[in-house]
Parts: structure tokens; sequence; C-alpha cells
């Protein structure tokens, strides 16, 4: 059985530390992380951050098809960042769900990226080249003026499985957020430091369904799945 469920524990030997106790679960929580559909800023590649971006057109698409992907799986709770970018794709999952609305949560937020908010990349580096070389240099430690780093949003974020998950035994929840935030928190069940793992790019209104049998113990059952998005273009 244990073997079949491939169980993961973490250990992480990060110089940062993992700040979540380890608990046991009587029964398992299931965990579908979500990015929340396409914005403006997705499709001109700029730095959105905390920045308020709605959904464009193709994302309100993307969050009806993940809707009716997910139509047939049951879940207990839905929650979501309170961008409306995350909680809006969100609302789409809760349509017809009997005694389920969406939970927003601001430690689900994406990195807040200070001044560098609203420039694309390129203009970040003509803008803050000295900054941007500590992005490419120290991906993890690098902090724009006025913004947060990686640890600091690996912290929120499992600030949040550490408060929430236990409330969920035997349940099934959906946890709409942030591409960044996504990334970090499924490296965290990858068993990954956040020095040497690397950002992957989470699509929008992807899926990645985890199983918890602790705060600490995991299977990972999807990563990144969009093939809704895709038999929704067909």
């Amino acid at each position: 059985m244990e073997d079949r469920r491939k169980l993961r524990e973490m250990r992480i030997e990060n110089k940062h530390p993992c700040k979540i106790g380890s608990i046991n679960f009587e029964k398992p929580v299931k965990v579908y992380f979500i990015r929340h559909g396409q914005t403006e800023g997705n499709v001109q590649g700029y730095i959105q951050g905390s920045t308020d971006t709605p959904l464009n057109d193709v994302g309100i698409g993307q969050a009806k098809a993940l809707a009716c992907a997910l139509k047939d799986t049951p879940l207990d709770a839905i929650y979501a960042s309170n961008l409306q970018r995350a909680y809006i794709t969100a609302g789409y999952l809760a349509e017809g769900r009997e005694n389920i609305s969406v939970e927003q949560d601001p430690l689900l937020q994406e990195i807040h990226g200070g001044v560098l908010e609203t420039m694309t990349w390129q203009e970040a580096i003509e803008a803050y080249p000295e900054e941007y070389s500590g992005y490419t240099t120290h991906l993890y430690k690098f902090r724009a003026p006025g913004g947060e780093t990686s640890y600091e949003v690996f912290d929120r974020a499992l600030a949040f499985l550490e408060k929430t998950l236990p409330k969920h035994q035997g349940e099934s929840i959906a946890v709409v957020a942030h591409g960044f935030l996504l990334a970090t928190l499924i490296n965290f069940c990858h068993g990954r430091s956040l020095e040497e793992a690397p950002y992957e790019i989470y699509g929008n209104t992807s899926i990645s369904e985890i199983d918890f049998y602790g705060t600490r113990e995991f299977e990972l059952i999807r990563l990144n799945d969009t093939r809704h998005v895709h038999e929704a273009k067909a």
C-alpha cells in the first residue's frame, strides 16, 4: 500500500527553514491547485504580481472550460487569492455547487513585484539593471524595491497549508492562485529546495492534483494539466 501510494515525505534541506509543522491526517486531503485564467498582463508579458488585473475574454473562456472539466468532481471547499483574476476564476468553479462559496485568502496572493509591477521584463532590465542582475543570479533571495522575496511567498504558502489542510481531512478542496506561488508550493511537494528547484511555468487554469496524508506527506497525482483548455479550443 505504501509503495502503491508512493508517499513522499518532505525532507527540506534548504538554507531557508521550512516553516510548517509535521501533522499526520487520519484521512487524506485531496487538493486541486489551479492557476487563474489568462489576463492581458499574461498576453503582453508584464509583471503583474500584486496588481489586481482582471481576466480577459480568453481567461473567462478558460475559467468556464475549467468549471466544465471539474463539474462532476466533488469539492467541499474552494479557496482563492483575493486578487480578482484568481477569485473570479474560482467563482466559475463554484457555480452550481450547493453550499459552496469562494473563500478569499490574501496568503494566496502572487509575489509582490514592488516597483517592477506593470513593467515588461525588458523594461525592468532597462530601468533597474542592478536590481535585475540580482534576480538572475539569486532568484529566491531577490527582492524588487518595495516587493517581497520568494522565501516570503514560500512562507505564506506554507502558512496557508498549515491552517487549511487539517480542517479538510477526508475531503477535496480547490485552491485557485498564481503562477509563482503555485511553483513554490509544488516544488515543496516535489521535495525540492528553493535554491535548487527550477521555476516551472504552470498554464492558465492548469490543474495540479495532490493528495496530502499529512502536512509533509503527499502524493502527486497530476501536474499542470491543461487538457480542458485545448479541448475547448478544438
